[in-house]
This record gives structure tokens, C-alpha cells and sequence, in this order.
């Protein structure tokens, strides 16, 4: 295990710190990429209690608790530090400690889940966003936060820490009840009604593509970004 590795990537962009010492199941993903709503569908496929709530913006905003938790990698550790090299390294103990189990969501195209995430946060009200090809934060987010992320699932494999990595199109397009399943299998818990949680996810992404188009009407998620 390399204890000193810290990630590598630079963004112009200003971000706060987030410290979260991680549950028995945990979350790590980008903004807008359903980090939120995941809380609340595991909380319900597995019986976990949680604090929760949805906005008219279809916005989940979920509590971490002992049971299940979550949050963002922070791209720019040396302006904005998340954690130190020795607190990265103590996160991942205590997840070791904890038995945590951690459900990685990645994103290929992040122009269409920052934006997403911006309009749910208000950011974009009585805007039209940007083209992909202008907009300058999708292009400093588009290899640094791709990388983060597989970063991080290279480190819980090399720390041996149970892992599920997914793609944002897979768990919300393309391959739904097998990222559910993905996900029961690496926790140990077999689900008998998987149908009620791909038609949740269903219903959820029809919601969010129908609120993304009312600030660009020809936008897409890319999978090839």
C-alpha cells in the first residue's frame, strides 16, 4: 500500500473541503451523478434508516449515518485540501475497521452531470446553458473528474477494500438492474423485488432529463466523453 499517494489532478475550480469518516456502506461520486438518490434507494432496498428528503428540483438531500454515508472527491487537493496524504490513508483504515463497503459512481460525460447538479442547486434559473464544446468548468471538470474517480477505485483495490465501481450511464441508462445487482452481490444482501428499485431509477433520470432540457433542449448524456 502507498500510504503517500495524494490525487493528482488541477482545477481552477473553487471548491470546499468535505470530511467524512465512512459508513458501513458508502458512496463516493461526482456532482449530480445521484449520489443523493442512491442514499435513499439503498436505505429503502436495505432496509437502513435515513433522513431524507426530495425538493421540487428532484434534488434528494440525504444524512449520513452509521449505516450508509457519501460524498464528493474534491479535485484540487493542494489549494483545497479534502485530506492530507495521512488522513487519505486513515480514511481508508477506518474503512477497514468499519468493514465499509463502497459504491463508487463515476461519470464520462461531466458536462452533463455538473450542469444537472448546477440547475438542481438553482445556479442556472432563467439561464440557458452553455454549449458543450464552450463551457470552460466542463472542460477543466472533464478529465480531472473522470480520473479522480478511478483513481479512488484504484486505491480500494490496491488497500483490498469492498468495492462496487459504476458508470453513471450503466446504473441510470443502460444497465440498471445489473449495477443493482453488482451492488447486492459485493454487499451480500439478494434483493427478491429488484423490478421496484430500476422503475424508481427510471422514473428518476425520465425526471431529470425532462428538468436539464428545460435549460438546453438538445442536450444529451455522452458516453464517449
Amino acid at each position: 500500500m502507498n500510504k503517500s499517494k495524494v490525487l493528482p489532478q488541477k482545477t481552477e475550480l473553487d471548491m470546499k473541503p468535505a470530511r467524512v469518516d465512512p459508513a458501513r456502506l458508502h458512496i463516493i461520486y461526482p456532482g449530480g451523478a445521484g449520489g443523493n438518490f442512491m442514499m435513499k434507494l439503498l436505505s429503502d432496498m436495505f432496509d437502513i434508516p435515513i433522513q431524507s428528503r426530495v425538493t421540487e428540483r428532484n434534488e434528494y438531500i440525504s444524512q449520513d449515518n452509521k449505516f450508509i454515508s457519501h460524498n464528493h472527491l474534491w479535485l484540487n487537493w493542494k489549494e483545497y485540501p479534502q485530506l492530507s496524504a495521512k488522513e487519505w490513508s486513515d480514511f481508508l483504515l477506518y474503512a477497514i475497521n468499519r468493514q465499509s463497503t463502497f459504491i463508487i459512481i463515476n461519470s464520462r460525460d461531466p458536462y452533463y452531470t455538473i450542469s444537472l447538479g448546477a440547475i438542481k442547486n438553482g445556479e442556472w434559473e432563467g439561464k440557458t446553458l452553455p454549449d458543450r464544446t464552450d463551457d470552460y468548468h466542463a472542460h477543466k471538470w472533464r478529465k480531472g473528474s473522470i480520473r479522480s474517480y478511478l483513481w479512488a477505485r484504484n486505491e480500494l483495490k490496491e488497500w483490498k477494500i469492498p468495492h462496487v465501481y459504476l458508470e453513471y450511464h450503466d446504473l441510470f441508462y443502460d444497465a440498471i438492474e445489473e449495477s443493482l445487482q453488482q451492488i447486492c452481490t459485493q454487499v451480500g444482501i439478494q434483493v427478491d423485488n429488484l423490478d421496484k428499485y430500476v422503475k424508481m431509477i427510471n422514473e428518476y433520470t425520465t425526471i431529470n432529463d425532462e428538468l436539464i432540457k428545460r435549460y438546453k433542449s438538445d442536450i444529451y448524456f455522452s458516453r464517449y466523453s
